[in-house]
């Protein structure tokens, strides 16, 4: 309780500090301009402010409750890769997709994607164009991914759904 409303109390009073000298740099200046929102929800920046920390977070929010945005922001304000772990092609295809929308540059790599759409995800990914990569969770069996993977500067590894977490034991 009490370790929490401290916390939530510094990371309010960092994002009025960063209001007042807004930047670039600044999540809710990122949040309005490249995301097309007026305001974070409950929750969305504190994690925010800690993963721009480089530091772990395990945010847990309902369906619908907005924890996307907490990796996909940082993914635009942080120098690397951020590499998102999701289970479902479906749901990668929807948020790539989403994102493409708005001007963000995201690819998913998954087992439907044909030979050519595989390696030029993997071109923009290299070569710096796009900053945000969905992978299955099965993706991390494949020893050319892992080499792939490792030869990238990830700033930001992201767990979307906890049973990817459970799944890999």
């Amino acid at each position: 309780g009490r370790k929490k409303m401290e916390f939530e109390e510094q990371a309010l009073g960092n994002r009025q500090r960063m209001e007042n000298h807004a930047t670039v740099d600044d999540p809710l200046e990122i949040l309005q301009q490249s995301f097309g929102l007026s305001n974070f929800r409950s929750g969305q920046s504190a994690v925010i402010e800690r993963l721009l920390q480089s530091k772990n977070v395990a945010a847990v929010f309902p369906t619908g409750g907005g924890k996307s945005l907490c990796y996909q922001l940082p993914s635009q304000m942080l120098s690397g890769t951020t590499v998102v772990v999701s289970p479902l092609i479906a749901l990668m295809k929807d948020q790539c997709d989403a994102l493409a929308a708005q001007g963000i540059g995201a690819v998913r790599l998954d087992s439907s994607m044909p030979a050519q759409v595989f390696a030029a995800a993997m071109a923009d990914i290299r070569e710096g164009r796009t900053k945000l990569l969905y992978v299955a969770p099965e993706r991390f069996f494949n020893e050319r991914f892992l080499a792939m993977v490792g030869s990238l500067h990830v700033s930001l590894f992201a767990v979307d759904e906890a049973h990817c977490i459970s799944q890999w034991g």
